[in-house]
């Protein structure tokens, strides 16, 4: 057993005059907390090292609860994500107290997922903190997260221990997975783990945000393909991971990101000759930090992003290398400044081109579908992860005819 890679949320709140960032849970865990649509990792409350091998957390786990220390467990779930991921939300909360200054009161949640039959499915991962010295009163000390699961039956179990006082607690829920109905892609995750902690942005990189898990989507193109990903949006990663990950014969994928207001590209993998999903988020975030100062030629710019996109798309397209050039476009609904040029995107008939325009969340005007339509183009419409997962199965069919 050894501390895995997975880091979750922390939070720490106390009932006396100490500052802090949430009220205590006086009806048990606060929904708000689960019905976060993400499974990137956040705290406010810094790991600390922990050795398991210090504690018999396997005894522990003989007996399917333990409530030495009062621990309420939710969990939510399971939900497909955008990245084509089945996901199980948790939150474990211990209900503390500290009657007078404690010095280094070191908690340790322990998180891990046995099948059916009872073998342990994954490592386990461990997360230990110390509660700051000056805390008084009641307090509670939560832990979430979330874990990917193919279909099947679980027990998800969460143990806690309280090194000051020896106390510990343990408790389990039953999660069943069920198969996606006429799942479209049924053998995308078939080379993954039945459970897996997702995977993360390095450390260096200082994002704390999911990684892509590799899929299985072959794709069997009869011709030499030249795929550009294109995002109008530098935050937005929605459906940038499957798509990356599709399995063309002799072909390339290019990733793309734009910034339409300030007129510029934020990301382009070309410039490294590989993807890198961690980069790409990375530049999103310099990006962020550069744009909080405007000078008046971009303000200016603003004006014609509508042309901005049209021209990119244009020339884009001609880069080809020979191969044919499939185009992606992913955004959310966008409007452009009044009295902007709105004319479609002009394309050669005679191109060895396609555009496929993904809309994802199409609600309310949108003016990039105008900009984007033509005979060469399809649009596709995504309202929710499945829908996307159809979308996927539909390129896959379209790009497989090329």
């Amino acid at each position: 057993m050894r501390r895995t890679a997975l880091v979750l949320m922390l939070i720490f709140a106390s009932t006396e005059s100490t500052p802090a960032q949430i009220p205590r849970f006086k009806d048990g865990p606060d929904p708000e907390l689960l019905s976060l649509n993400t499974c990137d990792p956040s705290g406010n409350i810094d790991e600390i090292p922990f050795e398991p091998e210090s504690v018999s957390i396997e005894d522990w786990l003989k007996e399917r609860e333990t409530r030495q220390i009062p621990m309420d467990m939710t969990i939510r779930g399971p939900e497909l994500r955008m990245d084509q991921q089945t996901s199980v939300v948790y939150l474990a909360t211990l209900h503390l107290k500290n009657t007078k200054a404690a010095q280094d009161r070191k908690v340790v949640f322990f998180v891990g997922v046995d099948g059916a039959d009872g073998n342990r499915l994954t490592e386990t991962s461990v997360h230990a903190v110390s509660v700051p010295p000056q805390t008084r009163g009641e307090f509670d000390l939560s832990v979430r997260g979330c874990i990917y699961f193919r279909p099947g039956n679980y027990s998800l179990w969460i143990a806690a221990y309280d090194e000051s006082t020896g106390k510990h607690s343990v408790q389990r829920q039953n999660v069943r997975v069920p198969e996606l109905k006429k799942d479209p892609l049924p053998l995308m995750e078939s080379r993954l783990p039945s459970v897996r902690f997702p995977d993360y942005t390095p450390e260096e990189t200082e994002l704390s945000k999911t990684i892509p898990t590799t899929l299985f989507l072959p794709v069997s193109n009869k011709r030499e393909l030249a795929v550009d990903i294109i995002s109008l949006r530098p935050s937005l990663r929605d459906g940038i991971g499957p798509l990356t990950q599709m399995a063309l014969k002799d072909s390339s994928i290019s990733v793309i990101t734009l910034d339409l207001d300030a007129q510029k590209v934020v990301y382009d993998s070309r410039a490294t000759g590989t993807f890198d999903f961690s980069d790409m988020l990375k530049a999103a975030e310099l990006h962020k930090d550069d744009d909080r100062t405007i000078d008046m030629s971009d303000l200016l710019n603003r004006r014609d992003s509508a042309g901005y996109l049209r021209k990119f798309i244009e020339e884009r397209i001609k880069i080809s290398d020979g191969k044919m050039h499939v185009t992606f476009v992913l955004s959310s609904p966008m409007t452009f400044e009044r009295g902007a040029d709105m004319s479609a995107i002009q394309l050669d008939p005679n191109c060895e081109c396609r555009l496929f325009h993904i809309r994802m969340f199409p609600f309310g005007r949108d003016d990039v579908e105008k900009i984007l339509k033509s005979p060469l183009s399809r649009r596709l419409e995504v309202n929710s992860a499945l829908e996307f997962r159809k979308a996927l199965a539909s390129i896959v069919r379209d790009l497989e005819t090329f």
